[in-house]
């Protein structure tokens, strides 16, 4: 039979022990204001934060964990946005290279506004 304890940072099993301590580089760290838009809920929006490192986060990883927290209605499409200064206009996001960009526009104020809207095939999708 093995046991775990843990301590701080630190696993102790039966026989291994290991430090599992994650930093995040403050030069690829972000903050991500993110607001989910849905027809199903009781106001417009939900809004929460998330810190993200640049240099781990993919795409598709980042909208996995977002739907797993918070899950969308049965048979739901969902798209992610997010809202760009310069243009004044939010920038559907679809591939890692577009998270990047999105990422390179917000590296001085490391903070980046996304929407992420859940939507029924039967309606058009939010722009």
């Amino acid at each position: 039979m093995s046991f775990v304890y843990i301590v701080g940072l630190v696993y102790i099993c039966s026989n291994v022990s290991f430090a599992a301590c994650f930093r995040m580089d403050p030069e690829t760290c972000y903050n991500l204001e993110i607001r989910i838009i849905a027809y199903n809920t009781r106001s417009k929006w939900f809004s929460f934060s998330k810190v993200v490192d640049a240099d781990t986060t993919n795409f598709k990883d980042l909208v996995d964990e977002i739907q797993d927290k918070y899950p969308p209605g049965y048979g739901d499409l969902v798209k992610l946005f997010y809202y760009a200064a310069d243009t004044k206009s939010n920038i559907e996001v679809t591939t890692d290279q577009e998270l990047l960009d999105m990422f390179a526009k917000h590296v001085s104020s490391k903070i980046c506004f996304l929407s992420i809207a859940y939507y029924p095939a039967s309606v058009e999708p939010p722009t």
